[in-house]
């Protein structure tokens, strides 16, 4: 399994995978969540998705179509909000 099935699977799979797991742990854990003769089909829908969508430096959250349960994307979404409450609080004048 490449490491890119765990980057892509960490987010998208609801409570599946623990964030500290390791490649092996992740691959175990999908290993017991898929039919056995879904395994060859589902990692290399997991590599593509990975190259496509959920890129590790770049993703396309914009593009993705599982925003709406990926635990990722709500954290972005989540910051993104308090930067821009941030930057529309008033300026206090100093007394």
């Amino acid at each position: 399994m490449v490491t890119g099935v765990q980057t892509c699977a960490l987010p998208i799979w609801l409570g599946l995978a623990a964030p500290k797991d390791t490649v092996l742990e992740v691959e175990k854990k999908l290993m017991r969540k898929l039919p056995k003769a879904e395994w060859s089909h589902a990692h290399h829908l997991f590599i593509f998705f990975g190259r496509y969508f959920c890129k590790a430096k770049n993703p396309q959250c914009q593009d993705c179509p599982f925003t709406s349960f990926c635990r990722e994307y709500k954290a972005q979404q989540k910051q993104a909000e308090k930067l821009v409450a941030k930057k529309a609080a008033p300026i206090k004048a100093k007394a």
